[in-house]
């Protein structure tokens, strides 16, 4: 059996394919050889907050990796995990093409659905800050080097993903989600993961037909995990406030984090209410108490 759980990075999936290799009657390659690559540690360093520690079986994150598979080991039954959108594809096309290639039983796919776009593009921010600038500035039509031919500034990459990302991000993941659920995926949206990561690893457990047999190690990741997503929360809640204050809706006065993605975001969401930003070197992004300093 062949069980595919494909996912926008953040959005949870590598931990449910740990939870579902560790955990369950499976018949996975060597349980041993997919642990945590020092579980304890793990824990301790990011509160299982992700599971990239996990080996995975196949975790195609282009359109080269996933028409050229290579998965490690083979065994009765398989857990792929490839990341959509991947290099060189849209999320759609990603979807199609697995559909049409294997149309095995148990698809599923993670990520937004009924308006948490912007949530979703908050929680890439998990793969790490290298990894999640590198895909902020790949996974849209523009070309950074028009730019520069070296590396940018803080205020030049927040303006640059303040044109490009956003714009194409939030109905590509639309279109994602709809095909999605067209080919027949069971759909899991990336905010209810992140509120029942643990409920919806039980639905995934009882869509394929497995059964869990150490409760305690599952109890132990899914707690860990959620426990985990504190700085998710926050950087959601303060993100929300920034938009309610620049709207008139509140006077918050919160910080991005320094997060150039964060900032972005809130510089597009002002560029769409026709407000330009005094953006050049403006490094040091302003709280939302003095954003309107800083208006053109």
């Amino acid at each position: 059996m062949n069980i595919w759980i494909t996912f926008l990075g953040g959005s949870g999936g590598s931990t449910v394919e740990a939870v579902l290799r560790k955990c369950t009657d499976l018949k996975t390659i060597n349980k041993d050889k997919v642990k945590f690559k020092d579980y304890k540690k793990d824990l301790a360093d990011s509160g299982a907050r992700t599971s990239h520690g996990f080996k995975k079986q196949w975790h195609p994150d282009s359109k080269e990796a996933l028409q050229n598979p290579k998965p490690l080991w083979i065994s009765e039954d398989n857990i792929f995990t490839p990341i959509v959108p991947g290099a060189g594809w849209s999320g759609s096309e990603v979807l199609t093409y697995i559909k049409e290639t294997y149309n095995d039983t148990n698809m599923f796919y993670l990520g937004p659905d009924n308006g948490s776009e912007e949530f979703a593009a908050i929680t890439l921010s998990k793969t790490g800050l290298k990894q999640y600038i590198q895909d902020l500035t790949n996974v849209n039509e523009h070309n950074m080097h028009r730019w520069s031919n070296g590396e940018l500034d803080k205020w030049e990459l927040r303006e640059y993903l303040s044109l490009s990302w956003m714009s194409w991000w939030t109905p590509q993941m639309k279109e994602t989600s709809n095909t999605a659920k067209q080919l027949g995926f069971t759909c899991y949206d990336t905010k209810y993961i992140f509120e029942n990561m643990k409920k919806v690893i039980l639905d995934i457990i009882d869509k394929i037909g497995c059964k869990v047999i150490d409760k305690t190690m599952l109890d132990e990741i899914t707690s860990n995990w959620q426990q985990g997503q504190d700085t998710i929360w926050q950087k959601w809640e303060n993100y929300v406030k920034y938009k309610d204050t620049i709207d008139g809706k509140a006077n918050h006065d919160v910080h991005l984090f320094d997060e150039v993605g964060l900032e972005a975001m809130i510089q597009y969401q002002l560029r769409e209410r026709g407000i330009e930003l005094k953006c050049y070197n403006l490094n040091d992004f302003p709280t939302s108490g003095r954003i309107t300093e800083f208006y053109d």
